[in-house]
């Protein structure tokens, strides 16, 4: 796995969710999520498919 396109991907994705203002509901979806036992890494391509259905 590519560590500086992850890298660069999650930089996006957290622009995307200062842009919007929802900073904190993204922080209770991770949260949920990771209690789930999702992989970090399903977390960040799941909610870079959210923010950019939303946009």
């Amino acid at each position: 796995m590519n560590s500086t396109a992850d890298f660069f991907e999650l930089c996006l994705i957290l622009l995307r969710i200062l842009c919007q203002s929802s900073f904190v509901s993204f922080l209770t979806e991770i949260t949920v999520y990771n209690k789930k036992s999702f992989l970090f890494a399903d977390n960040l391509s799941f909610f870079y498919r959210r923010f950019a259905q939303e946009k």
